[in-house]
């Protein structure tokens, strides 16, 4: 039997991104409206040094499966990069540690997928050589999932909604 006949119907998997893009996959940009719903948008939201503080949760709608991460690490130039800049009410930065999980439905189950210091993850946004590279994890978020973004910050502070910034590249895979 030829290899052809024998994978004739087969639908092979895109092997977390290095395969080809299926025309019901694409990239998205998940934004600090997404990820910082937490936040108030005229108070902002205080957070409290020596333990990890949730600022927002972006659940998953029906029908689709996200990965964080776009593209290959094997090839910089179609990878996605984060862009995180946390900033306090008086837009002064909020360094710590950032957190991206994923969780099922009612958070029992968390999957961490990526931790960074903050500090390290807002070069210069027009420049992706000065960005922290963020490649397709293969790990995914489906329907009622959450992806969710916590801070360890290194001092109380409180967290602005008008002065951050979030760009975390992810892939979405429509189900229906």
């Amino acid at each position: 039997m030829s290899l052809n006949r024998f994978l004739a119907g087969v639908s092979l998997p895109t092997l977390g991104g290095l395969g080809p893009r299926t025309a019901k996959q694409y990239p998205k940009t998940l934004t600090k409206t997404e990820l910082l719903n937490k936040v108030d948008s005229t108070s902002g939201l205080a957070v409290s040094s020596g333990k990890w503080n949730r600022l927002g949760a972006y659940t998953i709608p029906a029908q689709q499966i996200i990965q964080l991460g776009q593209g290959d690490p094997r090839f910089p130039s179609n990878q996605g990069y984060i862009y995180v800049f946390i900033k306090d009410t008086s837009n002064a930065e909020v360094t710590g540690k950032v957190r991206l999980m994923i969780s099922d439905a009612n958070e029992v189950n968390y999957q961490v997928i990526f931790e960074e210091r903050e500090d390290v993850l807002h070069g210069d946004i027009s420049d992706k050589n000065k960005m922290k590279a963020f490649p397709l994890d293969p790990r995914q978020a489906k329907e009622d999932d959450k992806i969710i973004l916590e801070i360890y910050p290194d001092a109380d502070k409180t967290v602005s909604l008008t002065n951050s910034t979030v760009l975390v590249p992810s892939t979405v895979t429509v189900t229906g």
